[in-house]
């Protein structure tokens, strides 16, 4: 017996099917039923995504559908064309697997891409900025998507901070240094400098450089921080973060 059906199924709707033709087809006991899972758009990609949920293991960014950067796009000429139609450059919906993205139109906003795609996400991040103020501001997002390869949404509000609204500085980072053992604790120094000019200088241990370093930063600025989210990236990726 042979049966078939679209691709686009979830493993429980799959097996569903299978249970249904054995509680409604006579004689199934008799039949030998074959099923045959397609490696396309459908449960592959719902393995996949379970995969990664329940291991923890990240897919490689660059994997077909189920990779980060599958419904992501940094080219200008890309963007514009995905604000204006999003099937010029996708055959499906990052919807129908189940990644709603934070901008409909997948845009990753890089060293590629244009005042178009900068604008819109300037905008629906509750900036409005056109003309001059647009250009100059363009300019200054290159500059740092040159160094950073990709531009969050909180890079952009930092950005805007300090191009548009010059922000209140009440502390600066003045240096850091960490001491890390195979055993043990790490420990962290830091110098950070106040809106007056007075240097404050503390020390703490850690189970790592980092939570080391931010311990420090809580036992100066005596605020209270919760950390929301945490992620290891090389140099260049990290910069601006």
């Amino acid at each position: 017996m042979v049966t078939h059906y679209p691709s686009h199924l979830s493993c429980l709707e799959f097996g569903q099917l299978i249970a249904d033709i054995k509680a409604n087809a006579p004689g199934i006991e008799n039949v030998i039923v074959s099923t045959h899972c397609q490696n396309d758009l459908g449960l592959s990609t719902v393995n996949t995504l379970e995969v990664e949920e329940y291991s923890g293991l990240q897919v490689q960014p660059h994997k077909a559908i189920v990779g980060a950067n599958a419904f992501a796009h940094e080219s200008g000429i890309h963007q514009d064309g995905m604000l204006k139609k999003r099937n010029t450059y996708e055959i499906m919906s990052s919807e129908d697997i189940g990644l709603f993205r934070s901008s409909e139109s997948g845009l990753t906003l890089g060293k590629l891409s244009g005042q178009h795609a900068l604008k819109t996400t300037l905008f629906e991040l509750g900036y409005d900025i056109d003309g001059r103020e647009l250009n100059d501001f363009f300019w200054r997002f290159k500059s740092v998507a040159e160094i950073k390869k990709v531009i969050t949404d909180d890079d952009l509000i930092a950005l805007v901070s300090d191009e548009v609204f010059q922000p209140t500085v009440i502390w600066k980072f003045g240096d850091v240094q960490v001491t890390c053992r195979t055993l043990g604790l790490s420990t962290a120094t830091v110098k950070l400098i106040a809106d007056d000019g007075t240097k404050q200088i503390a020390c703490s241990t850690g189970t790592g450089p980092v939570d080391a370093a931010y311990k420090v930063v809580d036992l100066i600025v005596k605020a209270l921080v919760k950390l929301l989210e945490y992620s290891m990236l090389r140099l260049q990726l990290a910069l601006m973060r």
